[in-house]
């Protein structure tokens, strides 16, 4: 498949797509979940009016510990902290009948995680979050489907390898053990349909 897209120094691509050529792309899809390869995260719709923006906002909450001390006790309590993808639309209805789309992303995502020690028996994983916002205007017509790739989300998950038993002994577990770090990327597509909506 071959389409006209559009990038930006971002590394966000945009695709308009015809409805044989959406087809196509849905087809390809497809097969790649039932591969395993893909799947589907949501089909939300939204309505707005003419000139006014729609938003959608998705994401994960990461916990974070918090230590409160008194003089006998250590209590550990957790917060939240939202990590989310926010995507805005705002349609404009042109003369000719066309849609103007003025989208903006908005994206934080965890490029790291980093193990720190918080008390002798206790260790935290510290999230590392970057954080990146686009802005673009695409002219489309009614039906027309808009394709917005080039979201890479980098999930690093820690892990802990070594001899069961001995690498839980106090001072010398170390010995014993080893820690792992794995990287998995993948990539978010975006569609969007513009449809309008006679009162």
């Amino acid at each position: 498949l071959s389409f006209n897209a559009n990038g930006d120094r971002a590394g966000l691509l945009t695709f308009k797509l015809s409805n044989a050529k959406l087809n196509a792309l849905e087809f390809w899809l497809r097969a790649y979940e039932r591969e395993n390869k893909a799947r589907s995260l949501a089909e939300p719709y939204v309505d707005t009016l003419n000139g006014e923006p729609a938003l959608i906002a998705s994401g994960l909450e990461w916990p974070i510990t918090r230590l409160t001390y008194s003089q006998t006790t250590t209590n550990v309590t957790w917060q939240y902290k939202t990590i989310p993808l926010i995507l805005q639309a705002t349609p404009l209805v042109l003369p000719d009948g066309n849609i103007l789309l003025d989208i903006s992303l908005a994206r934080k995502q965890i490029v790291e995680v980093l193990r720190v020690p918080v008390t002798q028996d206790l260790t935290q994983d510290i999230p590392v979050i970057s954080a990146s916002r686009i802005e673009i205007k695409l002219p489309v017509k009614e039906g027309e489907t808009v394709v917005i790739g080039g979201i890479v989300e980098r999930n690093t998950s820690l892990g802990e390898e070594g001899v069961p038993g001995l690498r839980r002994i106090p001072l010398l577990g170390w010995l014993f053990k080893t820690q792992t770090k794995e990287l998995r990327d993948r990539e978010l597509l975006i569609f969007l349909t513009p449809q309008i909506v006679e009162e």
